[in-house]
């Protein structure tokens, strides 16, 4: 399960930088986060404390990747 949601965030993402239009890059933001923090969860519930460690910092690259590059705000 935890890896399928990893595969989930990580597509997500791909479509984020793939896709045209800025509201369909917020709506793949808003997926991989969400989905990277259920993975988070799920990981630390699980004892899994380097995997949760390893997600999190991916999804702070998506954030720092978001941020600089397609949030216009």
């Amino acid at each position: 399960v935890l890896k399928k949601l990893e595969e989930a965030a990580e597509e997500e993402y791909d479509l984020m930088h793939d896709c045209k239009g800025q509201r369909n890059k917020d709506i793949h933001y808003g997926d991989a986060r969400d989905i990277f923090v259920d993975a988070i969860f799920f990981s630390k519930t699980l004892g899994l404390y380097e995997e949760s460690d390893k997600l999190s910092a991916r999804l702070d690259h998506l954030k720092e990747t978001y941020n600089r590059y397609f949030n216009n705000c």
